[in-house]
């Protein structure tokens, strides 16, 4: 937060990931998706999708021992089909 004429303002910090446009595709025709992407549209945190993969809860895959990629079909289960089509997951 930072102030701008004697008033507080919010600024939104948008963090970008540098992965590889052939990797997206790649990991989306085997039915993954990015875990930032997976967070941008169940509205939540990276760290909780971070946390559901370390805990068993959903299943997917590290690429490169850093990009996390999350299956869509566990996610599915793991949220509900109702959640999911909402977010446009099924």
């Amino acid at each position: 937060m930072s102030k701008k004429n004697g008033k507080a303002v919010t600024t939104q910090v948008v963090r970008t990931t540098r992965v590889p446009p052939s990797e997206l595709a790649l990991m989306h025709s085997r039915g993954y998706l990015h875990a930032v992407e997976v967070a941008r549209r169940l509205n939540v945190r990276v760290n909780m999708v971070y946390t559901w993969l370390a805990r068993g809860k959903i299943d997917g895959e590290v690429v490169c021992h850093r990009r996390r990629y999350v299956l869509v079909s566990s996610l599915v289960k793991h949220v509900g089909p109702s959640v999911a089509q909402a977010a446009g997951l099924a």
